[in-house]
């Protein structure tokens, strides 16, 4: 019998662990926290050794959201890139909170927002894992040609304290979920980030996938602990590669090689109330990298595939941004 879950509750301070509130419609594969060594010592005989050691402990492991959805991204952007972020209700009394995750680029100055992570199989044993915090997300998705369902993939790598033994926090109810959807995906391209998101390039977008790395990574010292103590903050990043139709705006692109582009990747849901719609917007700034003109045939329609890596916009002053409308005011 399968009974894995995840659940997951903020905390506050960070590292503290805490009861799940919430769960993620995700599964996980159970990694061990450390690892063992055996010495290659000399004791005179043919054998790679007698002993082992173990060194400190690591959560390392990743988590699979099948289908994504929308209430779910907050969670995912203020572990990633930043938190401590407050949403802001776009139309009065519709729970229409916009996310907005513009991520300070000049100082380390996006400290993550953490969780205690409860997961396993709940017919086996349960393992909790605090202070986790998100390494990397790939969201990527396409748009079926038989029209059939276009759910949209997240893969997100994390890292975590420690594994402890646990009962899962009972009573926590399914969540009511909105998904995002590979047919309601939308493409912009601009040449400026102040044009960045008003061009839209329709009847050309087939599949994508975009990977975001929060550049946020553990510290350990010595003490006396295994495990470590802070998280420190390098670069960022993110990296699209785009399956287009080929055509005028495929070849412009094409074209485009070594030049830096503005786009934006808009994920829409339905309205919440009558305010605005669940969303999801990435804006970012990339260079074009790896245009392959016509690289593949479906249904004897020939598709391109663009590659663009994010950089530094000097007169925009930012690489890239993140904004999620969803009706959920916490993580």
């Amino acid at each position: 019998m399968n009974l894995n879950q995840l659940q997951y509750g903020k905390e506050s301070p960070s590292g503290t662990a805490v009861v799940a509130t919430k769960r993620i419609l995700g599964s996980m594969n159970y990694v061990p926290d450390q690892q063992a060594v055996i010495p290659a010592d000399d004791i005179g005989k043919n054998v790679p050794g007698y002993r082992a050691v173990k060194g400190g402990k690591l959560v390392a492991n990743s988590i699979l959201i099948e289908r994504g959805y929308f209430q779910i991204l907050p969670l995912i952007f203020s572990l990633l890139l930043k938190g401590g972020i407050t949403p802001a209700e776009q139309t009065t009394d519709q729970e229409d909170y916009l996310w907005a995750f513009d991520p300070d680029l000049t100082a380390t100055g996006n400290t993550p927002d953490t969780i205690t992570l409860e997961s396993g199989d709940a017919g086996v044993q349960g393992f909790e894992t605090e202070y986790v915090v998100f390494e990397k997300v790939k969201i990527s998705g396409s748009v079926p040609q038989d029209g059939r369902d276009a759910p949209i993939k997240i893969d997100i790598d994390f890292f975590g304290k420690q594994n402890t033994k646990t009962t899962f926090t009972a009573a926590i109810a399914p969540p009511v979920v909105n998904e995002m959807s590979g047919f309601l995906t939308r493409l912009y391209v601009n040449d400026s980030w102040a044009a960045v998101g008003t061009t839209e390039k329709t009847n050309i977008l087939r599949a994508f996938d975009i990977e975001i790395i929060g550049g946020f990574a553990p510290a350990f010292h010595g003490g006396q602990s295994l495990t470590f103590d802070a998280v420190v903050e390098g670069k960022k990043s993110i990296l699209v590669t785009l399956t287009l139709d080929s055509g005028a705006d495929a070849m412009a692109l094409h074209d485009a090689l070594g030049e830096v582009k503005f786009l934006k990747l808009l994920f829409e849901g339905p309205a919440i109330g009558t305010g605005d719609k669940h969303s999801l917007a990435i804006k970012f700034a990339g260079v074009v990298m790896d245009p392959k003109l016509n690289a593949s045939y479906e249904n004897d329609v020939p598709l391109t595939t663009v590659q663009l890596e994010g950089v530094y916009d000097p007169t925009g002053g930012k690489m890239f941004t993140v904004d999620v409308t969803t009706n959920s005011a916490t993580i």
